[in-house]
């Protein structure tokens, strides 16, 4: 676990000097990565995607290992989840379902 916080301190010198790799993940591993770190369960996921949860755990396992070979390891659901908003893959406006705030002003006729 120490590895993960190592990863996200900021007064180590080689996180100014180079970007993070980033995993080149599948649509689909994004999208049943995204849709288990908002879920209670697995099988809650596979059943929205109409996947079984076998297929989800190998999407979870699959991209853990891209972040692991790349030296960035994400063994629980929290620190896949900070990988996840690190790399772009995913954002906290999405995570909580709300609309960003330019968008909002734009449909509110107030």
């Amino acid at each position: 676990m120490d590895a993960v916080f190592d990863s996200f301190r900021t007064d180590r010198p080689d996180n100014c000097r180079a970007p993070r790799p980033r995993p080149a993940l599948t649509k689909r591993e994004v999208e049943v990565v995204n849709a288990w770190v908002v879920a209670d369960s697995k099988s809650e996921v596979g059943k929205s995607l109409f996947i079984s949860m076998g297929t989800v755990n190998t999407h979870v396992l699959r991209v853990r290992e891209k972040y692991r070979l790349l030296g960035r390891a994400a063994p629980t659901k929290t620190a896949l989840l900070l990988r996840f908003l690190q790399d772009g893959f995913v954002t906290l406006e999405q995570l909580l379902g709300e609309t960003p705030p330019a968008a909002r002003e734009l449909s509110d006729p107030a």
